[in-house]
């Protein structure tokens, strides 16, 4: 019976595709970079838009997505995408590249779809033609689990990152390699972490920690970067943990500031004049 689902979802989706090449005058078609990608792993699809016409095409709109567990990779991870193709040349043909991510493994293939056209309602719904191209996911036997944090100690607030990398694939793995990515004005404070080989059973942990600016205000997402070859070749992942900051104001930090000085002070003093009085007292004798 699954099976046979998956059959008809398959024909329904490949007539879907045929049916957007009805459109004579815009040909749009999609492929991925990776005939099969792991959960996590970073892929490119590539959106050619082609023009048939003799004279330009103002504008062409074109929305990516995929199913359930499908994310695009742009400024942030969506489970949509929207882009334009402006002033398209006559027999031009112009290619979009996006990333994305499928976040669990499925046996089913994975549906993408490219809804297209030159005309779009308020929604972003209402474009006319689709095309599109199928991923397959692949159980990854390289298991990679991660833990996120954040802390406030006396330097700030920070996030903490762990890693721990279990290769289970019956092979060696090379070349592992890993990193923590910050928005603009965190201080990353450990380096990246890298390992030639890691064998079948082995494990390999890594830890990471940033630094958030003191003016840092609102959501702020950190992200994961890791990577390794294998007997199929190089693959790259990647992880995203966000946490919301709240600005601290700058009379607040003076105010602060003043308190603690102030505090310093008198603790100052009072340990003066104790050593004053011992001495005194001392001298009395």
């Amino acid at each position: 019976m699954k099976n046979q689902f998956s059959k008809i979802v398959l024909l329904l989706f490949i007539g879907t595709m045929l049916f957007g090449f009805v459109n004579a005058e815009l040909f749009v078609s999609a492929a991925i970079d990776k005939k099969n990608v792991y959960p996590d792993e970073v892929a490119f699809l590539t959106t050619r838009v082609f023009n048939d016409r003799n004279v330009p095409v103002p504008i062409v709109y074109l929305r990516i997505e995929g199913t359930k567990d499908v994310v695009f990779m742009d400024e942030e991870e969506t489970p949509s995408i929207l882009k334009m193709v402006e002033n398209l040349g006559a027999m031009q043909t112009v290619e979009i590249k996006v990333k994305f991510k499928v976040t669990k493994y499925s046996s089913d293939p994975t549906p993408i779809f490219v809804y297209y056209g030159e005309q779009q309602d308020e929604s972003d719904k209402g474009l006319p033609f689709v095309s599109g191209t199928i991923t397959q996911t692949k159980e990854n036997k390289v298991i990679v689990t991660t833990t996120s944090e954040k802390k406030k100690d006396e330097a700030g607030q920070k996030i903490f990152v762990e890693m721990s990398m279990k290769n289970s694939s019956g092979k060696e793995i090379r070349a592992i390699a890993a990193e923590l990515l910050a928005p603009a004005g965190f201080d990353i404070l450990t380096d990246p972490f890298v390992e030639q080989t890691l064998s079948d059973g082995n494990v390999a942990n890594a830890k990471f920690e940033v630094l958030a600016p003191i003016e840092v205000d609102g959501e702020q997402t950190v992200t994961l970067g890791y990577g390794y070859f294998d007997e199929l070749g190089p693959h790259y992942f990647q992880k995203s943990f966000t946490y919301s900051f709240e600005k601290t104001d700058k009379t607040t930090l003076a105010i602060i500031g003043v308190v603690v000085l102030v505090s310093a002070v008198i603790i100052y003093i009072s340990q003066t004049k104790k050593q004053n009085d011992v001495k005194g007292t001392g001298s009395d004798k």
